[in-house]
């Protein structure tokens, strides 16, 4: 009999948290550590220029089977990906 799995509970205050790269990665006490940062653009209204940098947006921190799971779900929505490219696109739009 497979393990059953406690239910799924969605909380709408979740936050989408987007990002650019991973700024760092390690693992201490047997926790996998993950930063994630997303690029800003600000501007300097004297000089008309922009500073491009880096900005933490986040911190995972997991054990080694929840981050083999991250990896298996960012591995199957990396194939969705593919496979959409690759599928021909459409020449006549229609309404459903």
């Amino acid at each position: 009999m497979a393990d059953s799995l406690p239910p799924y509970r969605n909380v709408d205050s979740a936050p989408v948290i987007y990002f650019d790269v991973v700024g760092g990665f390690g693992v201490m006490a047997g926790a996998v550590h993950i930063e994630i940062a997303g690029r800003t653009l600000t501007p300097n209204a004297h000089t008309n220029e922009v500073a491009v940098e880096f900005a933490t947006t986040g911190r995972l921190r997991c054990s080694p089977a929840a981050a083999a799971n991250l990896i298996e779900a960012l591995n199957g929505a990396l194939n969705m990906l593919q496979v959409g490219q690759q599928q021909p696109a459409v020449s006549i739009g229609r309404l459903n």
